[in-house]
């Protein structure tokens, strides 16, 4: 998929100017390029710019977060009527949000059930 890219104008002194052109030329890059790789590292080192694989790791764990929170508060909700004793009731809940080995190693081959 092609990265959308917009277009920034900006003023320079012309010591800079021609630094940053020799610059990008002693890299075999495109003034353009060498811009946009310098100021990214910068935002990235300052925080200000997260990786899309952090980010996609982030949302991940985030939402895996939510969906067990969901479900404990679900699980939590159908035993508190069954006059079951707690011990009983939180091996239940244990047991129904443990994810067994096999579904939780990553790149498992296979179907799931």
């Amino acid at each position: 998929m092609a990265k959308t890219v917009l277009p920034v104008s900006f003023r320079l002194p012309p010591e800079v100017k021609h630094a940053v052109e020799k610059a990008a030329d002693d890299n075999h890059r495109s003034v353009s390029s060498l811009i946009e790789k310098v100021l990214t590292d910068y935002l990235k080192r300052k925080g200000y710019l997260v990786e899309r694989a952090a980010a996609g790791r982030e949302a991940r764990a985030a939402g895996r977060a939510f969906a067990e929170r969901a479900a404990g508060e679900r699980i939590d909700r159908e035993l508190r009527h069954t006059g079951q004793p707690a011990e009983v009731k939180a091996e239940r809940k244990r047991r129904l949000t443990k994810v067994p080995g096999e579904l939780a190693k990553p790149g498992r081959k296979g179907k799931l059930g």
